[in-house]
């Protein structure tokens, strides 16, 4: 009956005349792979390479209960481990193992240098069109932000991508963070620039998921961010036709264009929101809410344009705006 009802391989459909050499050729590149993969010390494993391979492709997890996937990066074990994921018998198996054999079959594959060639793939299918979430999984800032997910657990609550979560436990019972909040906080430790920076993790409500941005708190539920302590503020003034910070000798270069001042502090930041205030010490004083101007437009910059001008370091254009 082989020729009647065929059996359903992993990369193919199997006849009573398989291609041998290919099978061969299959085995000898998976058994090169999980050597790697299913040893828990190997880098592979350490810094999530088949992980971010699997997610530079696309979404390859699926639903558990209560909106959990998980990352399957856990060697040895019974439910979460690559060969739960790649079980033949589990309709959910599709999928990964498409991709996975999309990594196989990729002219970068080097049975030679599994690691080096891994890295060789996500860097190519960075322009994969993909959710957002899974794209920052999939970028250089991926390995930091899963690694913070102890168990490998994520959860995207309600199947809003929006709001998908890193959980430090198997549930959200223990402590979470948004996606989104953990990768502003690797844009900035990223930068030149010299933040304080710490995201805050919590088990309670939704709306309280936060980073703190130079002692300000940045909170961040359902594609929106909102500060909260918005009185912390910079002050410069000009006097003796020079700009300042308050109670400070720095100088601030500023230009004018179009009725609009755009303020470069020592640090390399530049800022053009600003709201004129009343004249301190004979001079013009401006006052502005310096960490809310840095997280938007870090966050109008990379996220919501495309993580790809993150990894090919592109940069927003010089504008004068709003």
């Amino acid at each position: 009956y082989a020729n009647l009802i065929p059996v359903q391989g992993p990369f193919k459909l199997v006849t009573d005349e398989p291609d041998l050499i290919l099978f061969q050729s299959y085995r000898e590149k998976c058994m090169r792979l999980f050597d790697q993969a299913g040893n828990a010390q190997s880098g592979t494993t350490r810094k999530h390479l088949l992980v971010r391979t699997l997610f530079s492709l696309g979404d390859y997890t699926h639903y558990l209960s209560s909106w959990r996937i998980n990352i399957y990066n856990t060697p040895g074990d019974r439910d979460y481990s690559w060969a739960a994921l790649f079980n033949l018998g589990l309709e959910t198996q599709n999928v990964p193992v498409g991709y996975l054999k999309n990594i196989l079959d990729d002219s970068s594959y080097n049975l030679n240098d599994i690691e080096g060639s891994l890295e060789m793939i996500i860097n190519k299918n960075q322009t994969i069109e993909k959710s957002q979430w899974v794209r920052i999984l999939a970028s250089k800032y991926g390995h930091n932000i899963l690694k913070k997910s102890n168990e490998g657990f994520l959860g995207i609550p309600d199947n809003k991508e929006d709001n998908t979560l890193i959980y430090s436990k198997s549930t959200r019972g223990g402590n979470c963070c948004p996606v989104y909040i953990l990768f502003l906080e690797q844009l900035l430790k990223d930068s030149k620039l010299n933040y304080k920076v710490q995201s805050n993790w919590l088990a309670g409500k939704e709306t309280s998921y936060s980073i703190s941005i130079n002692d300000v708190t940045v909170y961040y539920w359902n594609g929106k961010w909102r500060i909260v302590d918005a009185a912390k503020e910079v002050i410069v003034y000009h006097s003796n036709g020079k700009w300042h910070l308050k109670d400070s000798d720095k100088e601030i270069s500023v230009k004018v264009a179009k009725s609009k001042m755009k303020f470069t502090f020592p640090d390399g930041n530049e800022f053009i929101h600003v709201i004129p205030q009343n004249v301190i010490g004979g001079g013009l004083a401006v006052k502005f809410i310096y960490v809310v101007g840095a997280c938007r437009r870090i966050f109008n910059t990379y996220v919501n344009k495309d993580v790809n001008e993150v990894e090919h370091g592109k940069k927003e254009s010089e504008t004068v705006a709003e």
